[in-house]
């Protein structure tokens, strides 16, 4: 019966794991590789328009 259960949520670490690291990769290129100069204009976007807005 235990043995049934390790081999189960072994199973189920092993297969969570390989998406987990794959998820993880993935959002590090994005994050890496991603747009540089384009995220730093949208963010004083988002300031500016804040500001704006924050009175209303």
């Amino acid at each position: 019966m235990l043995s049934l259960l390790w081999v189960k949520v072994w199973d189920f670490v092993s297969n969570a794991g390989k998406i987990i690291f794959a998820v993880s990769i993935i959002l590090w290129a994005l994050s890496y590789f991603g747009p540089k100069q384009e995220a730093e204009q949208w963010v004083a976007t988002d300031v500016e328009m804040k500001t704006l807005i924050y009175p209303l």
